[in-house]
């Protein structure tokens, strides 16, 4: 009788100390999450009123076609590299633009993360010379 009681005890007390392992984390001061931590995350939108994205390699892409405008021409294809970043890719693509004073071009982007397609939009600007005015994914 007294082993049958003990084992009865015993057993009670694993179960309440499991019991206590599995809630024991719950704090009833702090009721909601903690996002003070942050593991990952997403990009937010752009602000309104940027037309080119933090893209890396952006400026080295502006640079090559810049110096290829300001010559006889980009002659194709055109390749570029941003050590910063570590991109890299080939300008394949120059035509006029719709607007004046402008070319599209297509280029790829090599990255960690891949090969892309991009398209984008150079300009020249009397006072900053040639800019790019849009460029992303197609």
């Amino acid at each position: 009788m007294a082993l049958r009681f003990f084992g009865r005890a015993t057993l009670v007390s694993l179960l309440s100390l499991a019991a206590g392992c599995t809630t024991g984390v719950l704090d009833p001061g702090q009721p909601e999450i903690d996002r003070s931590l942050v593991t990952h995350s997403i990009p937010t939108a752009m602000p309104e009123g940027l037309s080119v994205p933090a893209i890396p390699g952006t400026s080295a892409v502006q640079a090559k076609l810049a110096a290829a405008m300001d010559g006889d021409g980009a002659a194709l294809p055109l390749a570029w590299e941003d050590p910063d970043s570590g991109t890299r890719g080939m300008v394949t693509h120059v035509a006029a633009g719709k607007r004046d004073a402008c070319r599209d071009f297509v280029t790829t982007r090599e990255s960690f993360d891949g090969v892309s397609l991009y398209r984008g939009e150079l300009c020249s600007d009397d006072a900053a010379g040639w800019q790019i005015r849009a460029f992303g994914p197609l």
